[in-house]
């Protein structure tokens, strides 16, 4: 899925569909230029796909045993959600991968408006909540509680199922990870800028997640939101503590300990 949104030069890329942030933005994200996730990596057993009953969309992240963390941008707005669970989700595989269908979603209120025509703020985050509980060896991402944890310059590590080049848009459905340094951590209020001219994410990679290392610790501090040009130049990522209340507000409204 891709959207795309004419601002000025920043394409979105999240994945599934739609935003890099913009200046000309258009919604993209894939692993450019990364590795496939092996079983063994503790980043497997925090990773879903989400897709419909085609294919996959976007990428998105184990926040509780039924809840993922996404992006606002991959609500598929009346069709079936699903939540899928593998290193290989595509849309050959669908009915071979463990998938559980989306029961409930909340959405950060004024998202709509504020996706697509500003440069930042787009309020790209989405909670969804799934039938039954995640397969055995899976288990929620640890958040980052203290954001200075992040400065530019600071090597931030990305994962999702989404292409690998961004002119054919191919090679998608392979959980893969990569890693790409800090441009600007005050790109916007909830936002960070990163420098994705070597490699970074691209269309499908949307919702996925940024992790940042803390005394050997994988800590989950972001969520794909866009990018730019063909996926070779700047990443967004919503920083997930600026909305940490809401986040926190959804999973205890939904009963989730």
């Amino acid at each position: 899925m891709k959207i795309v949104v004419v601002l000025a030069s920043l394409f979105v890329v999240g994945a599934c569909s739609q935003p890099k942030n913009s200046i000309s933005g258009e919604f993209s994200a894939g692993i450019i230029n990364g590795q496939p996730v092996q079983s063994s990596d503790p980043i497997a057993k925090h990773l879903v796909a989400i897709t419909d009953n085609k294919w996959e969309n976007c990428t998105g992240t184990l926040i509780a045993k039924n809840l993922v963390l996404t992006a606002a941008h991959c609500e598929t707005k009346g069709e079936a959600m699903y939540v899928a669970f593998g290193l290989e989700v595509s849309e050959g595989t669908l009915d071979q991968v463990e998938r559980h269908q989306v029961t409930n979603y909340r959405l950060i209120p004024g998202h709509e408006k504020a996706m697509g025509s500003p440069r930042e703020n787009w309020k790209d985050l989405m909670i969804v909540e799934f039938e039954g509980e995640a397969p055995a060896g899976y288990t929620p991402a640890k958040f980052l509680n203290d954001d200075s944890a992040l400065q530019n310059g600071t090597m931030v590590t990305f994962a999702g199922y989404g292409v690998t080049n961004g002119r054919s848009q191919k090679g998608d459905g392979t959980l893969r990870k990569t890693q790409s340094p800090i441009k600007d951590i005050k790109f916007s209020d909830t936002e960070v800028q990163t420098d994705e001219r070597r490699s970074g994410t691209c269309n499908i990679d949307s919702g996925g997640p940024a992790f940042v290392q803390v005394n050997g610790e994988l800590l989950y501090w972001g969520v794909t939101s866009r990018g730019a040009g063909n996926c070779d130049k700047d990443g967004v990522y919503t920083r997930i503590n600026a909305y940490r209340e809401w986040v926190d507000g959804v999973i205890k409204d939904l009963g989730v300990q």
